[in-house]
């Protein structure tokens, strides 16, 4: 599993003022995973480590530093 830093102004929330400017991100399926607690297409609801490997401690780490759900 690897993680990435990428600025907010590559992604889709560009514009939302919601989210930090840096956001850690998951690669899995050629896509990069902000929310790790939502599936890769973005509709549903997953459990982070069932989905995607990562540790509830972490997976909630990353959704308070993406301020996500604030």
């Amino acid at each position: 599993m690897s993680f990435d830093v990428v600025g907010k102004a590559d992604t889709a929330f560009a514009d939302d003022p919601t989210y930090n400017e840096e956001l850690i991100g998951v690669l899995t399926q050629d896509m990069l995973i902000i929310d790790p607690y939502i599936s890769s297409c973005g509709r549903f609801a997953v459990s982070p480590e069932e989905a995607y490997g990562i540790p509830a401690e972490v997976a909630a780490a990353i959704r308070t530093h993406n301020v996500i759900g604030a």
